[in-house]
């Protein structure tokens, strides 16, 4: 995801890392292009489920901005909710206007989206 997934424990003893098990939701268009992914990870299914349903219900009090990436021709947008990093673009946009209209559909086609059936439970 945006931010990416969280650090690798390190155990008492300073041994090598352990990877810990996540999971992270990406909304995608019939066609199997990502449009968004969270901006975070969660530890099983039932937190990013809840996360999602939480998203979808406020998704008109949540607040999207563009950003520059580290070259002049790349945007991304970011979504806040209460002030919480919540969903990223899924990649760089070369125009600004691009990235805004990315940023629109996501804003249209996440409140009719379908969960996926393991999802459900």
């Amino acid at each position: 995801p945006g931010r990416g997934r969280s650090p690798a424990s390190t155990p008492p003893d300073g041994d090598t890392p352990t990877v810990q098990r996540w999971i992270a939701w990406r909304l995608l268009a019939g066609n199997g292009w990502e449009i968004a992914r969270s901006a975070d990870v969660f530890p099983d299914r039932p937190s990013g489920r809840s996360a999602v349903v939480a998203l979808t219900s406020a998704i008109d009090s949540a607040e999207w901005t563009t950003t520059r990436g580290i070259r002049p021709d790349a945007w991304s947008w970011e979504m806040t909710l209460d002030g919480v990093l919540v969903a990223v673009s899924s990649r760089f946009y070369k125009l600004q206007r691009e990235c805004e209209s990315a940023v629109r559909t996501f804003l249209t086609v996440l409140p009719v989206a379908l969960l996926p059936r393991e999802w459900s439970s």
